[in-house]
């Protein structure tokens, strides 16, 4: 064979190395800021900022998404950003432990108090003290009774579904049915 040829295959080689994503690294630790589609990871004392796909991110429950003091299990691969610099691309996160902002837990319906009305929803405070905006849908939020207004401290039973938002990386809560109670 060839020197010239050998060394063609060798250069062919190494930029298809190079460009191959490797995934399957795995890392547990706290989640210490958010933000769009991304996360920064406290592993004991080592803080790493993991970028999440629209697409290819998976989560696990799936209706949550990282929040301040969770503690989660990431499964990454290094993958190459603009300008050459590594990136840390999350290919599965799974929650572990729920930090004190995660609603993950908060089942449908819930019973909250009313903190602040708006066109779009309300922000509600939880039993556990959370305070979280539930969004309206125009023509299919039901309010019971019938042309009930909500003020600030009045008492709730919200009946809601989670979906995730495509434009912030979070998750929505949209309530289907506004109970007034006393």
């Amino acid at each position: 064979m060839k020197p010239i040829k050998l060394l063609g295959i060798l250069f062919g080689l190494s930029v298809a190395a190079g460009s191959y994503q490797v995934f399957g690294d795995e890392t547990t630790g706290k989640v210490s800021d958010t933000g769009y589609y991304s996360f920064k990871l406290d592993e004991q004392g080592t803080i790493r900022q993991f970028n999440a796909s629209v697409k290819k991110t998976k989560y696990e429950p799936e209706t949550w998404r990282p929040e301040v003091g969770d503690e989660i299990k990431v499964v990454y691969g290094i993958t190459k950003g603009r300008g050459g610099a590594s990136v840390l691309e999350v290919e599965t996160t799974t929650l572990v432990k729920a930090g004190p902002n995660n609603i993950g837990d908060v089942k449908s319906p819930v019973t909250a108090t009313i903190v602040e009305t708006g066109a779009s929803g309300v922000k509600v405070k939880l039993p556990k003290g959370q305070i979280v905006k539930f969004e309206y849908s125009r023509s299919k939020t039901e309010k019971v009774p019938v042309g009930w207004v909500e003020t600030a401290g009045d008492k709730a039973i919200i009946t809601f579904h989670a979906q995730p938002n495509r434009f912030t990386g979070k998750v929505s809560l949209a309530a289907d049915k506004v109970e007034k109670t006393k």
